[in-house]
């Protein structure tokens, strides 16, 4: 066993140069998205408590000409989809406690919009299909932003999201393979997304932090197997822990895993009326519903081994 993780750190380092390079030379060759007035987006949001388990849904609001219509969101689950077709950023609005209404009235507010305060902005970036993670509560408004197209994250793959200010090398592949996928996911808010699997496959997952500080220059803080399918994505999301490190030490990580899942067929008969209704909605006709458009999570976890 100490040979295998001798190994594996071997190829992380060895593969952490090579990687970075290819990494940004191919962040330069994309092309950069430009910003609209008026954007038609497909939106998925989230939120993550930091050290909490309990999953509650939440409703915010967007705001479409004068209307403010409800978007419901829950913790670590995408539940549903909302098309939006407006200005961005996005003003997403929450519900005014009645202080507040009452302090907004004084302020001579108008009456259609003293009950919503606005929460958050969310920038696109041009991007048409969206994923938003709010960080913190609900109450937080630091968001990030990425991209849930399917060119750039294929069905059937995994996405690692890096927030940990940490360089990780990960190690991806079936239990029995030899040539397992290798990667280097970088410092801040970066993004690696593995191959798509063709057909159901079981599929091992390591990651280790790289740092100097480290026996061997790195440390494994997540291995997990878990069942690939390729109707379904999933995110890791990997961020520094809430909890104190001591002084020397490299800092501990929480890891939190999301499932994305397709979007319903969009009703024949909301054709004319696109971006008033959220996507994947539970009180739509079970005839306009994808199966298992609407479940929290995949029935087979990413789970800790």
């Amino acid at each position: 066993m100490f040979h295998k993780l001798k190994i594996f750190f071997a190829c992380a380092l060895a593969f952490a140069g090579t990687l970075a390079v290819a990494n940004a030379q191919q962040r330069r060759a994309a092309p950069a998205e430009e910003s609209r007035s008026v954007s038609d987006v497909i939106l998925r949001c989230t939120y993550w408590t930091r050290g909490a388990t309990d999953k509650q849904e939440t409703k915010l609001f967007i705001k479409e000409g004068r209307e403010y219509k409800p978007f419901f969101i829950s913790e670590m689950a995408f539940i549903r989809a909302y098309e939006y077709d407006g200005p961005v950023p996005i003003p997403i609005f929450r519900k005014a406690t009645e202080a507040e209404i009452k302090k907004r009235t004084e302020d001579g507010v108008k009456k259609a919009d003293r009950e919503y305060i606005q929460h958050a902005s969310i920038d696109t970036k041009g991007l048409r299909n969206v994923g938003v993670l709010i960080l913190g509560d609900i109450s937080s408004s630091r968001t990030v932003v990425f991209d849930l197209s399917e060119k750039n994250f294929p069905e059937g793959s995994l996405r690692i999201m890096n927030m940990t200010g940490m360089t990780l090398a990960g190690e991806f592949g079936m239990p029995k393979e030899t040539k397992k996928e290798i990667f280097q996911v970088d410092a801040r808010n970066a993004i690696y997304t593995t191959k798509g699997v063709k057909e159901r496959t079981i599929k091992d997952l390591k990651l280790a932090v790289i740092d100097p500080r480290l026996p061997n220059g790195a440390q494994i803080v997540f291995a997990s197997s878990a069942a690939f399918r390729p109707t379904s994505r999933s995110i890791l999301f990997v961020a520094k822990s809430t909890h104190e490190t001591e002084a020397g030490k490299v800092p501990k990580v929480e890891i939190r895993q999301i499932s994305v899942y397709p979007l319903p067929p969009k009703p024949k008969e909301d054709e004319s009326a696109r971006g008033n209704t959220p996507r994947g909605n539970r009180n739509a006709k079970p005839e306009n519903r994808k199966k298992g458009a609407d479940k929290k999570n995949d029935k087979q976890p990413l789970r800790r081994v």
